[in-house]
Order: structure tokens, then C-alpha cells, then sequence
């Protein structure tokens, strides 16, 4: 990997979907409610708990406030994800 190019895969955009869904069925919320918590339409909520799109960091930090909990706990989810999808570990060159 080239230094300061980071490549969004599809794993990744599914793990940080089902960290969303994850999150927001433990807050017993729809998609209809969360969207009326972050001022973003349900309509792409799903979109990204379906890994169809790449939400921004505005959309991210968005979501993580309407489901109450940081952006760092939900980075933390889709991490978990993440591993797990790599079977357990990744070079994250971080």
C-alpha cells in the first residue's frame, strides 16, 4: 500500500454497516428514528448498513450521536468486524 492512499473495500464498508445495525437494534430503534435523530435520511441509513455507500466523517459522527455513544465506540465496532471478516487480524500499517 502506497503511503496516505487508504482504500475503502467493500469489508470495510460492511463492517462499519453492521456495527451501525448492531448498535442501533440494541437501542431497540429503526431506521426511521435514528434518521430523525441524525438529521440523515433513512433512506441512506440503510444504504450504509447495507455497505451501498461510503458515509463521510459528518455522517459518521452523526450517527454515533444519534445512537449515544462516540464516533470511537463505533469505530471500535466495525474494527471488531473487520478482524473478524480478515479471520482474526489485519495489517492496518497504523
Amino acid at each position: 500500500m502506497e503511503h496516505g492512499v487508504i482504500t475503502i473495500t467493500t469489508a470495510d464498508r460492511l463492517a462499519f454497516g453492521r456495527a451501525v445495525r448492531e448498535l442501533r437494534g440494541r437501542r431497540g430503534m429503526s431506521l426511521s428514528e435514528l434518521g430523525r435523530a441524525t438529521l440523515v435520511h433513512e433512506g441512506y441509513l440503510g444504504a450504509v448498513e447495507r455497505a451501498e455507500v461510503e458515509p463521510t466523517l459528518r455522517t459518521m459522527v452523526r450517527v454515533a450521536g444519534g445512537l449515544g455513544v462516540p464516533l470511537s465506540v463505533l469505530v471500535e465496532r466495525y474494527e471488531t468486524r473487520r478482524r473478524a471478516a480478515d479471520g482474526g487480524g489485519r495489517d492496518g500499517g497504523a
